[in-house]
């Protein structure tokens, strides 16, 4: 969906808490055993909202229900009745336009079912048709995966080999990006070529006809596109093999660069939008790279013996595909991943052998158990190689450098001189140019620098959990609180990458509830973290329980700070604890961690979860400039004898969008109100910004 929505477009009912649609299943919908629910995609045709009639609706959307629903399958017509949600705005530097993604692919809310019985199958789709049996194939082939892999490989191999990627983790996702294997996770034309290669291969192999295999393969990659739902590179790809092969069985030269326009033109006539997402564009940026730029280095390397060869090409290749899609990466993620030089020498070949035993293993769970058993083992160490790559390219120096956002004048240009290259007798001197001039301008695109006495505050702006990031003239960066760990993923460490922050001065960890501490081990593991700071909590094993990945902060100093303890960065900086007392340990409410900061412009509170009889043992405290509300705005902080005190210029409320405690409370709010002489609330306002300097008043803004 491009533009503003139809007028009669589901899209204007969003916030509807209790309606009912009918529509058709389109897509597959898939089980998220994690989450205890089905998702899938449902084209309305008509709604019911309380006290309304009936009346005829267009768009897609995106239900959820309940584990306890029954499977339904492409094509069937449902009735469901919950909460119609639209999608969030980003609200934080950084963070991903999920919206736009969304409303970009014709998904135009979000439907949550809560009770099973809401859901009524009213007509069950057509056995005849194609997309019934393609969603009934996917269904058989995730079965067998989930059945013969171990439960730690089965979410990157379902996304591997049937773009499935509803079950992969977080930490999966992260450390693939990390470390420029993302590709693996998204069925690409990497994939579909194995396939290709290995049903024409079969099919050469029984029918001893050229002709024949290739036809074979086509057909396969063809079926194999429809059942990893019609992603933009399969079909890219779908569409070049289709063009070299025919040209090949009609013995005519043929042009892969021809084959890649072709697909490229069809791709925007039937969805124009995919052109602005990052994987098309990082797709063909690769595919242009290898075959635009490989044949070059080919031809340098052309009198190598076989063995060099063999080691340098794929070395080649990937250090050509990392020199043209790097601007991109940066323009999206914020990252450069130079270890993906190694990475996907590594997996590459892994990725051939789990995508064939995958497949394999799928297609024979039916036939030939032991057989299934056997592949599913290969298929389970191939999977769990690729991801122990990903983690150890993570591990070394410089393999991973966040970066800001590029201009893109300035990406246009240095794609310009590649292409001046490409037509050049010099064209090393002329990529060589490019890479300089795009290192100079790129670093003079920094964000703005912070005047040495002056100290910048951003509050984020999460879903249920709290975080600031504190950054001084002189390079110091502290974080207070970490979110939880799927905050951090999306919210916390984007904001990060993009301002270029690889190393953190100290995180502050208030107490180790999830919406504190969740994002701590996730933070260790893609940040340097040079200190960590925290009340006596005694085992960091047990921070955010719900973590998937194992502790990782043994490498990290630590400092234990109690009641009247301080720590101090040079003359400009210094951390005071004014809670828990000594012998207490950071772990619940009550003895949570509470800070205060000086600096040149002023002072900061952070006073964590404390409630308000805790708040009012802390006495005499200065004045501040800056006071970050107790509690996320509970009623019981923030209290009357505290702010009195304290007398804020500025006092700022995180109670999370999504929380489910009502906060903040109106009563604090108030009294918040009375004592300071502004008050914002990240639910309303998003991230906000504050800069303090000597002799100055504070200085806010919504953060961009």
């Amino acid at each position: 969906m491009a533009g503003r929505p139809a007028p009669d477009a589901i899209a204007h009912l969003g916030g509807r808490a209790d309606i009912t649609v009918r529509g058709r299943i389109e897509g597959f919908p898939v089980l998220i055993p994690a989450k205890a629910r089905w998702q899938g995609v449902l084209a309305c045709r008509n709604v019911d909202c309380k006290g309304e009639t009936r009346r005829p609706v267009s768009g897609r959307i995106l239900f959820i229900l309940p584990a306890a629903a029954c499977a339904y399958h492409t094509g069937d017509y449902l009735q469901m009745r919950g909460t119609l949600q639209g999608w969030d705005r980003p609200t934080n530097p950084g963070e991903f336009d999920y919206s736009r993604f969304m409303y970009g692919r014709g998904i135009q809310g979000r439907l949550v079912v809560h009770v099973a019985r809401q859901v009524q199958c009213l007509r069950t789709g057509k056995w005849w048709s194609f997309g019934y049996w393609l969603s009934r194939v996917r269904g058989f082939l995730l079965g067998r995966l989930q059945h013969y892999l171990d439960p730690e490989a089965q979410g990157l191999a379902a996304a591997m080999l049937l773009g499935e990627r509803s079950n992969l983790r977080e930490w999966d996702k992260a450390y693939l990006a990390a470390s420029g294997l993302a590709h693996v996770a998204a069925v690409s034309g990497l994939h579909t070529g194995v396939v290709f290669l290995l049903l024409m291969g079969i099919g050469r192999l029984l029918t001893q006809s050229t002709r024949l295999g290739a036809g074979a393969g086509l057909l396969g990659i063809w079926v194999f596109g429809g059942l990893t739902g019609g992603a933009v590179p399969v079909l890219r790809a779908c569409v070049m093999l289709t063009c070299i092969s025919a040209g090949h069985l009609v013995w005519r030269k043929t042009d892969p660069l021809s084959g890649l326009g072709l697909a490229g033109l069809l791709l925007l006539t039937f969805q124009p939008t995919c052109s602005s997402e990052a994987g098309f564009q990082l797709s063909y940026g690769a595919t242009l790279a290898l075959l635009v730029f490989m044949p070059k280095c080919w031809k340098k390397t052309g009198h190598w013996k076989a063995g060099a060869q063999l080691v340098l090409q794929p070395f080649l290749a990937a250090a050509v595909i990392l020199l043209v899609i790097s601007p991109l990466t940066l323009f999206h993620f914020y990252m450069f991943t130079p270890a993906s030089l190694l990475a996907n020498m590594m997996a590459v070949p892994l990725l051939s052998v789990a995508v064939v035993c995958g497949l394999g293993t799928g297609l024979a769970g039916g036939i030939c158990p032991w057989l299934a058993a056997g592949l599913g083992k290969v298929c389970t160490w191939a999977v769990l190689g690729i991801k122990a790559t990903s983690c150890f390219m993570l591990t070394m120096p410089g393999g991973l450098i966040y970066g800001w956002k590029p201009a893109p004048w300035v990406i246009v240009m240095y794609y310009s001189l590649l292409v001046l290259g490409f037509y050049s007798r010099r064209f090393f001197l002329w990529v060589v140019l490019a890479v300089l001039i795009f290192i100079v301008v790129y670093s003079r695109q920094g964000p703005e620098k912070i005047p040495p006495n002056e100290m910048r505050v951003t509050f984020l702006s999460l879903g249920i959990g709290e975080s600031a990031l504190l950054e001084t003239g002189q390079g110091l960066r502290l974080l207070i609180d970490v979110g939880t760990e799927k905050e951090f993923f999306w919210r916390i460490r984007p904001l990060l990458a993009s301002r270029g922050i690889q190393q953190l001065d100290a995180v502050v960890v208030s107490h180790t509830d999830a919406d504190h501490a969740g994002g701590l081990k996730a933070c260790a593991a893609f940040f340097q973290v040079k200190l960590l700071i925290h009340g006596g909590i005694p085992c960091f094993g047990a921070v955010a329980d719900n973590s998937s990945q194992p502790a990782c902060l043994d490498h990290i100093a630590q400092r234990v700070l109690f009641q009247g303890e301080s720590l101090s960065w040079g003359k400009n900086l210094k951390l005071s604890a004014v809670w828990p007392p000594a012998g207490k340990k950071a772990t619940t409410n009550a003895y949570c961690l509470a800070v205060l900061i000086d600096c040149p412009g002023g002072r900061l509170f952070f006073p964590g979860d404390c409630p308000g009889w805790i708040e009012r043992q802390w006495h005499p405290l200065p004045q501040v400039k800056i006071f970050k509300a107790g509690h996320h705005g509970d009623q019981s902080a923030s209290d009357q004898a505290l702010l009195s005190q304290l007398c804020p210029e500025l006092a700022v409320v995180t109670p999370g969008r999504k929380n489910m405690y009502g906060f903040p409370s109106a009563t604090a709010l108030e009294r918040i109100r009375s004592w300071s002489r502004w008050t914002l609330n990240t639910a309303e306002a998003g991230c906000i910004e504050a800069v303090i300097s000597p002799g100055k008043p504070v200085i806010w803004y919504p953060a961009r």
